[in-house]
Protein backbone atom coordinates (compact mmCIF):
# COMPACT_ATOMS: atom_id res chain seq x y z
CA UNK A 1 0.00 0.00 0.00
CA UNK A 2 1.35 3.46 -0.94
CA UNK A 3 0.79 5.98 1.47
CA UNK A 4 1.06 10.23 0.90
CA UNK A 5 4.25 11.40 1.99
CA UNK A 6 4.72 13.27 5.19
CA UNK A 7 7.38 15.46 6.51
CA UNK A 8 10.20 13.78 8.38
CA UNK A 9 9.65 13.40 12.16
CA UNK A 10 11.25 12.27 15.02
CA UNK A 11 9.32 10.04 17.41
CA UNK A 12 5.56 10.32 17.41
CA UNK A 13 4.26 10.06 21.21
CA UNK A 14 0.50 10.40 21.92
CA UNK A 15 -0.86 11.20 25.16
CA UNK A 16 -4.30 9.34 26.02
CA UNK A 17 -6.96 10.20 28.86
CA UNK A 18 -5.92 14.29 28.77
CA UNK A 19 -9.21 15.81 27.55
CA UNK A 20 -12.10 15.62 30.45
CA UNK A 21 -15.08 14.02 28.29
CA UNK A 22 -12.00 10.99 27.70
CA UNK A 23 -11.90 10.59 31.05
CA UNK A 24 -15.68 11.44 32.22
CA UNK A 25 -16.73 8.34 29.50
CA UNK A 26 -14.70 5.95 32.02
CA UNK A 27 -17.33 6.23 34.69
CA UNK A 28 -17.00 3.59 37.10
CA UNK A 29 -14.46 1.87 35.06
CA UNK A 30 -11.60 4.63 36.23
CA UNK A 31 -11.90 3.49 39.82
CA UNK A 32 -12.41 -0.39 38.66
CA UNK A 33 -9.39 -3.21 39.70
CA UNK A 34 -6.97 -3.64 38.28
CA UNK A 35 -6.06 0.48 38.53
CA UNK A 36 -8.43 1.41 41.09
CA UNK A 37 -8.38 5.49 40.06
CA UNK A 38 -8.35 7.58 37.16
CA UNK A 39 -4.32 8.30 35.48
CA UNK A 40 -2.41 10.63 37.90
CA UNK A 41 0.56 10.84 35.00
CA UNK A 42 0.49 11.37 31.58
CA UNK A 43 -0.28 8.45 29.65
CA UNK A 44 1.37 7.67 26.24
CA UNK A 45 1.66 5.69 23.69
CA UNK A 46 4.00 5.50 19.95
CA UNK A 47 2.83 6.24 16.61
CA UNK A 48 6.00 4.67 14.81
CA UNK A 49 6.01 5.94 10.55
CA UNK A 50 4.05 3.14 9.43
CA UNK A 51 1.09 4.37 11.16
CA UNK A 52 1.61 8.35 9.29
CA UNK A 53 -0.45 9.18 6.41
CA UNK A 54 -1.55 12.80 5.05
CA UNK A 55 -4.23 14.54 4.21
CA UNK A 56 -6.43 13.32 2.03
CA UNK A 57 -5.60 9.95 2.45
CA UNK A 58 -7.73 6.92 2.16
CA UNK A 59 -6.58 4.56 4.63
CA UNK A 60 -7.41 0.50 4.15
CA UNK A 61 -8.96 -0.92 7.19
CA UNK A 62 -7.71 -4.68 7.48
CA UNK A 63 -10.09 -7.77 7.20
CA UNK A 64 -10.06 -7.87 10.62
CA UNK A 65 -11.65 -4.30 11.57
CA UNK A 66 -14.95 -3.49 10.18
CA UNK A 67 -15.10 0.34 12.14
CA UNK A 68 -12.44 2.76 13.41
CA UNK A 69 -12.47 5.62 15.89
CA UNK A 70 -11.20 8.65 14.92
CA UNK A 71 -9.31 10.71 17.90
CA UNK A 72 -9.45 14.41 16.61
CA UNK A 73 -6.13 16.15 18.29
CA UNK A 74 -3.39 18.67 17.47
CA UNK A 75 0.37 17.96 17.22
CA UNK A 76 3.71 20.04 18.83
CA UNK A 77 6.81 19.30 16.92
CA UNK A 78 10.10 20.65 18.55
CA UNK A 79 12.17 23.01 17.47
CA UNK A 80 15.21 21.63 19.79
CA UNK A 81 16.25 19.10 22.44
CA UNK A 82 13.99 19.62 25.58
CA UNK A 83 14.31 18.01 28.80
CA UNK A 84 12.86 19.46 32.24
CA UNK A 85 11.39 22.73 30.76
CA UNK A 86 8.64 25.13 33.02
CA UNK A 87 5.48 25.73 31.87
CA UNK A 88 5.83 28.89 31.58
CA UNK A 89 8.54 28.26 28.89
CA UNK A 90 7.37 25.14 27.33
CA UNK A 91 5.70 26.80 24.47
CA UNK A 92 9.14 28.40 23.43
CA UNK A 93 10.81 24.91 22.27
CA UNK A 94 7.35 24.29 19.99
CA UNK A 95 8.16 25.32 16.52
CA UNK A 96 4.56 23.88 14.78
CA UNK A 97 1.62 22.71 15.54
CA UNK A 98 -0.78 20.53 13.06
CA UNK A 99 -4.35 19.14 13.06
CA UNK A 100 -3.98 15.33 13.51
CA UNK A 101 -7.13 12.49 12.91
CA UNK A 102 -5.68 9.50 15.04
CA UNK A 103 -7.20 6.26 14.27
CA UNK A 104 -7.75 3.52 16.42
CA UNK A 105 -9.71 -0.05 16.07
CA UNK A 106 -12.32 0.02 19.22
CA UNK A 107 -10.54 -0.81 22.87
CA UNK A 108 -11.47 -1.44 26.17
CA UNK A 109 -8.08 -0.69 27.70
CA UNK A 110 -7.49 2.77 28.48
CA UNK A 111 -4.17 2.75 30.10
CA UNK A 112 -2.23 0.01 27.98
CA UNK A 113 -3.17 1.05 24.37
CA UNK A 114 -3.04 -2.01 22.26
CA UNK A 115 -0.25 -2.02 19.39
CA UNK A 116 -2.71 -4.29 17.53
CA UNK A 117 -5.35 -1.60 17.62
CA UNK A 118 -3.63 1.76 16.87
CA UNK A 119 -0.55 1.03 15.03
CA UNK A 120 -1.96 -0.35 11.73
CA UNK A 121 -0.22 1.32 8.13
CA UNK A 122 -2.00 4.46 7.90
CA UNK A 123 -3.92 5.46 11.11
CA UNK A 124 -2.54 8.45 12.04
CA UNK A 125 -3.24 11.06 9.56
CA UNK A 126 -1.46 14.64 9.63
CA UNK A 127 -2.21 18.13 8.59
CA UNK A 128 -0.19 20.92 7.43
CA UNK A 129 2.44 21.97 10.01
CA UNK A 130 1.43 25.83 11.02
CA UNK A 131 2.88 28.59 13.64
CA UNK A 132 1.47 27.78 17.07
CA UNK A 133 -1.20 29.56 17.21
CA UNK A 134 -3.08 30.45 21.13
CA UNK A 135 -3.69 27.08 21.85
CA UNK A 136 -5.96 27.63 25.16
CA UNK A 137 -9.81 27.58 23.66
CA UNK A 138 -9.25 26.18 20.35
CA UNK A 139 -12.68 24.60 18.82
CA UNK A 140 -12.13 21.26 17.13
CA UNK A 141 -14.78 19.92 15.06
CA UNK A 142 -15.28 16.22 13.37
CA UNK A 143 -17.48 16.05 10.40
CA UNK A 144 -18.57 12.58 8.77
CA UNK A 145 -19.84 12.26 5.22
CA UNK A 146 -20.70 16.14 5.51
CA UNK A 147 -23.46 15.63 8.00
CA UNK A 148 -23.35 15.58 11.82
CA UNK A 149 -20.44 16.97 13.54
CA UNK A 150 -18.89 16.67 17.16
CA UNK A 151 -17.05 19.60 18.75
CA UNK A 152 -14.71 20.23 21.54
CA UNK A 153 -12.41 22.68 23.36
CA UNK A 154 -8.45 22.56 24.41
CA UNK A 155 -10.29 24.92 27.10
CA UNK A 156 -11.34 21.73 28.58
CA UNK A 157 -7.50 19.87 28.40
CA UNK A 158 -6.43 18.02 31.78
CA UNK A 159 -3.11 19.69 31.16
CA UNK A 160 -2.93 22.01 29.04
CA UNK A 161 -0.34 22.43 26.27
CA UNK A 162 2.60 24.01 28.58
CA UNK A 163 1.41 22.03 31.57
CA UNK A 164 1.81 18.70 29.35
CA UNK A 165 5.27 19.43 27.95
CA UNK A 166 6.51 19.97 31.27
CA UNK A 167 5.28 16.73 33.12
CA UNK A 168 6.12 14.77 29.82
CA UNK A 169 9.72 16.55 29.35
CA UNK A 170 10.18 15.97 33.48
CA UNK A 171 11.07 12.16 32.72
CA UNK A 172 12.28 12.18 29.25
CA UNK A 173 14.01 14.02 26.47
CA UNK A 174 12.51 15.44 23.33
CA UNK A 175 14.40 15.97 20.49
CA UNK A 176 14.18 18.44 17.33
CA UNK A 177 11.83 16.64 14.86
CA UNK A 178 9.88 14.97 17.64
CA UNK A 179 6.38 14.89 17.85
CA UNK A 180 3.90 15.00 20.81
CA UNK A 181 0.22 14.46 20.08
CA UNK A 182 -2.11 16.43 23.13
CA UNK A 183 -4.70 13.64 22.98
CA UNK A 184 -8.16 13.12 22.06
CA UNK A 185 -10.12 16.57 22.52
CA UNK A 186 -13.42 15.60 23.06
CA UNK A 187 -15.05 11.82 22.28
CA UNK A 188 -14.00 9.55 19.53
CA UNK A 189 -16.18 9.34 16.21
CA UNK A 190 -16.98 6.32 15.16
CA UNK A 191 -16.82 5.45 11.31
CA UNK A 192 -16.71 2.81 8.42
CA UNK A 193 -15.99 1.69 5.59
CA UNK A 194 -17.00 4.33 2.69
CA UNK A 195 -17.08 7.14 5.15
CA UNK A 196 -15.75 10.49 4.05
CA UNK A 197 -13.85 12.37 7.43
CA UNK A 198 -13.05 15.92 7.92
CA UNK A 199 -11.17 16.95 11.34
CA UNK A 200 -10.96 21.66 11.54
CA UNK A 201 -9.29 23.32 14.06
CA UNK A 202 -10.14 27.18 13.84
CA UNK A 203 -6.65 28.70 12.84
CA UNK A 204 -5.18 25.41 11.36
CA UNK A 205 -5.22 23.79 8.18
CA UNK A 206 -7.86 20.36 8.53
CA UNK A 207 -7.76 16.99 8.02
CA UNK A 208 -9.70 15.30 5.62
CA UNK A 209 -9.63 11.35 5.13
CA UNK A 210 -11.94 8.54 3.35
CA UNK A 211 -12.00 4.82 4.69
CA UNK A 212 -11.95 2.81 1.51
CA UNK A 213 -15.07 0.66 0.54
CA UNK A 214 -13.41 -2.54 0.50
CA UNK A 215 -11.13 -4.48 2.72
CA UNK A 216 -7.24 -5.05 1.74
Amino acid sequence: MSLPTVPPFGTVYATLLNHRDAVDSLGAAAHAAPYGKPASAPVLYLRPANTWNATGATVVLPDDIDTVDVEATIGLVFARATSCVDAVDALDHVRGVFVVADLTAPQADFYRPAIRARNRDGFCVFGSVVDPPDLRALQITTTVNDGGATGASTADLVRDVPRLIADVSAFMRFEAGDVLLIGALGTPTRVRRGDAVRVAVEGLDAVALSIATVPS
